[in-house]
């Protein structure tokens, strides 16, 4: 899973409690990042503007997760400080979760495209206050070429088979 780098964006104190799904974003947020841990996938997370919205909120647990890189920004988009990270790097598959999907999230995946990197939302782990602004962002996602997978989809799709090593690991996660 090497090729791999999940991209977790601003899940913070002040940010959360008001976002749509909330508690659909929290568990397939954890998913994620308790898979990255089985999977040895890497994690770059970002934070926005630390002061105003706090830190990491405290329901994200970041404990199981491989996060490689923690990095702390007031830019919308991530990509500056991600770039910074992917040079030289093994990652050809970007795959994003957050929030708020049409600001922060969506500003970055625009600004990872232009580079030509290969991007995944993964819809059901990113939100926004309104769902209709997630909505809007995620078809204008689509219309530049982002795979919009589900949580479930992605995992599965990297296990490809019953008989993966990490099968029933992974599965217990999604129960």
């Amino acid at each position: 899973m090497d090729e791999y780098l999940l991209v977790c964006i601003d899940i913070q104190e002040r940010l959360l409690p008001v976002i749509s799904k909330k508690e659909k974003i929290t568990k397939n947020a954890n998913i994620l990042l308790s898979a990255s841990g089985i999977l040895d996938i890497d994690v770059f997370v970002s934070k926005q503007y630390v002061k105003g919205l706090g830190e990491f909120h405290k329901d994200i647990n970041l404990k199981d997760a491989k996060v490689v890189k923690t990095i702390e920004k007031t830019s919308f988009s991530a990509f500056e400080q991600l770039s910074e990270f992917l040079l030289d790097s093994k990652y050809k598959n970007l795959v994003f979760f957050g929030i708020e999907t049409h600001i922060c999230v969506y500003q970055t995946i625009k600004d990872a495209k232009k580079h030509g990197l290969r991007c995944t939302l993964i819809e059901d782990a990113s939100s926004s206050r309104d769902e209709n602004n997630h909505n809007i962002a995620v078809r204008a996602l689509e219309s530049k070429n982002v795979e919009v997978l589900s949580t479930e989809q992605f995992l599965f799709g990297l296990l490809k088979d019953a008989k993966h090593p990490n099968f029933k690991d992974i599965s217990k996660l999604i129960k």
